[in-house]
Order: C-alpha cells, then sequence, then structure tokens
C-alpha cells in the first residue's frame, strides 16, 4: 500500500500589518482622492473669485470736498 499523500496546503495569505492610521489601502486611495478633489475644487472658487474680481470696474472716485 502506498502511503498517504500529504492534504494539498491552502496558501495562506500574508497578514499585513495595520497602517498607523488604522486604515486600508483602499482608504487611503479614497482619503487621496477626495484630497484631489478638494483641492481642485478650492482652486476652481479662488480663480472665479478673482475672475469676477478682476472685471469689476473700479468704483468712481469720490470727492472729499464738496463743490459750491
Amino acid at each position: 500500500m502506498p502511503a498517504a499523500a500529504p492534504p494539498p496546503s491552502v496558501p495562506q495569505t500574508p497578514v499585513s500589518a495595520p497602517s498607523p492610521a488604522g486604515f486600508t489601502p483602499r482608504e487611503w486611495r479614497l482619503l487621496g482622492a477626495a484630497a484631489i478633489v478638494s483641492l481642485a475644487s478650492a482652486l476652481l472658487v479662488l480663480g472665479g473669485a478673482a475672475l469676477l474680481y478682476k472685471s469689476t470696474p473700479a468704483a468712481p472716485p469720490t470727492q472729499a470736498t464738496s463743490q459750491p
């Protein structure tokens, strides 16, 4: 009788150490994407405000003294 073959080994997934903040790699990617969207939005808002400020005509100068 032949010797019994050992059961096939089950590949074990390596257990990675938790990251310092406790986020998974997927969460880090989502945080990075959110940061990029946030910065892009802020730049668009600031750029729009700068364009509005630039296109606003200057107020006419007011005279400090009244003319008789």
